[in-house]
């Protein structure tokens, strides 16, 4: 026995004597006496932090490895104000044609590289970032093929996978998925505060009565949000803080900080629908519906919460922002829907793009101005889609790539995931991310990085059993 301990690389000790020991200095334990297996009351697990028991009639051995460093504080940090900072990109100047979130995450990488080199080895070869590297190269390889071949997006898309390896050596245990969480919340929170401030009373008065006067409407308003990023961006982002503020009410054990949650979901759900996004207010309702179901329908304080949330979006969402939750690809008032519009193109030259696709640099330099529904004005559109934007550029094999890497983060979610609050906060901000896709092209946006990061980070260091254990 010890003699098979020590060629696995581990050091064995007589139970009796190190006893206390050991468990002062592992967090966690799995206890193998008579064939039954006995979880910690703790919900995560590694390899390199098991203690394993084995009797024997003479003596009991117990198999240690160091567990790893906890995240430091100005870590947790660093992973709170990623989600913070985000809203702000469009806002705060360039520097020399880099945004504010790009040079965070140099500081991220540079930490990392300096303090975290060995968390950073047991993460970039997960499947998840290999399907990622296997994808970058497909696409390479198509876009190379293509006349006026541009690695702009390829290169940004490979930032943006980068970006997810830092967060994931960063987020090594569930106090830094905390950090992580409440990111989102307060991100959602301060953006759904000046929504709220500039666009609730605006909205109270206004007057809607189909889709295209509530486009005057939300045109009237964006030009009053001080910010300039995307405001379908800025509603699924504050969609994705709801989420995680919800799974929280749901899961908390104190009344404070469950009476507190639901206040600040209340806020952030009326705040999605202040910019007046059909996109950002899908994502909401989805999310927030797959976090209450994951919790468990059956129990009456996820029906009572449901009920509550419905009868305050009753009464204090404006009407005006009702009428323009429609979608229609026939005209309205003269005027075609932009995002169908742009749908339609999509499916319309679906035989020209289907196989090999056009090419990222080709799309946007000459092969989408000859198209109607992609040419706008002065400029081209995006597909308004990331499943379209990528089989136009690169076709069937970038599409499968890209539905591969989406499987192999999928699977990074744990089982039994109602059980726990974090792993509930995950499934919600995921689900909030992947809708994202649908009504947006730019797969190489930040919150990506830092969603597919988290995702990574909960299956290597926090469930990497796969699974949250019971009384979790």
């Amino acid at each position: 026995m010890r003699e098979s301990l020590r060629r696995k690389g581990l050091r064995c000790r007589p139970a009796a004597r190190n006893f206390s020991r050991v468990v002062k200095k592992t967090a966690f334990k799995i206890l193998l006496m008579h064939d039954a297996r006995i979880y910690g009351n703790r919900a995560t697990l590694a390899p390199r932090d098991a203690v394993a028991f084995a009797s024997s009639s003479k003596t009991a051995v117990v198999a240690v490895r160091l567990p790893r460093e906890a995240t430091t504080t100005f870590e947790r940090i660093l992973l709170t104000s990623m989600s913070v900072l985000i809203p702000l990109e469009g806002f705060i100047p360039d520097v020399g044609g880099f945004s504010v979130i790009w040079f965070w995450f140099a500081v991220i990488a540079g930490y990392v590289f300096g303090k975290r080199l060995r968390d950073l080895r047991k993460v970039w070869l997960h499947p998840v970032f290999l399907a990622a590297y296997v994808m970058l190269a497909l696409d390479s390889l198509i876009e190379l093929s293509h006349p006026s071949a541009s690695f702009y997006d390829i290169g940004r898309i490979a930032q943006m996978i980068l970006g997810a390896v830092f967060v994931a050596s960063l987020c090594r245990d569930r106090e830094a998925l905390q950090a992580s969480v409440y990111g989102y919340i307060l991100a959602g929170l301060w953006l759904s505060v000046l929504l709220l401030t500039n666009s609730y009373h605006t909205l109270s008065g206004a007057t809607a009565t189909d889709f295209r006067d509530a486009g005057l409407v939300r045109d009237q308003l964006t030009s009053e949000i001080p910010l300039t990023a995307n405001v379908n961006a800025l509603a699924a982002q504050v969609a994705a803080g709801a989420a995680a503020a919800l799974a929280l009410v749901l899961t908390t054990r104190t009344a404070f900080r469950r009476y507190l949650f639901l206040g600040i979901t209340l806020i952030l759900l009326i705040g999605a629908f202040m910019p007046m996004s059909r996109g950002g207010v899908a994502i909401l309702m989805v999310s927030c519906a797959s976090v209450m179901c994951a919790a468990g329908t059956k129990r009456g304080q996820t029906i009572l919460v449901g009920v509550l949330l419905i009868a305050a979006l009753a009464i204090w969402v404006p009407e005006a922002v009702w009428s323009r939750m429609t979608f229609s690809a026939q005209p309205v008032g003269g005027k075609i829907d932009p995002r169908a519009e742009v749908y339609a193109a999509a499916i319309r030259n679906m035989p020209e793009y289907i196989l090999t696709g056009v090419g990222s640099g080709n799309y946007w330099d000459s092969w989408a101005w000859g198209k109607p529904g992609f040419r706008y004005h002065d400029g081209v559109l995006g597909a308004h889609n990331v499943f379209f934007q990528v089989t136009i550029f690169w076709g069937l094999s970038g599409l499968v790539g890209l539905l591969d890497l989406i499987w192999q983060a999928y699977r990074c979610l744990p089982k039994r995931i109602g059980k726990d609050g974090m792993s509930l906060c995950l499934l919600g901000t995921s689900i909030a991310l992947f809708l994202l896709m649908m009504v947006r092209h730019e797969l190489s946006s930040k919150e990506f990085a830092i969603g597919l990061g988290l995702l990574v980070a909960a299956r290597i260091w926090i469930w990497p059993r796969g699974i949250v254990p019971l009384g979790s």
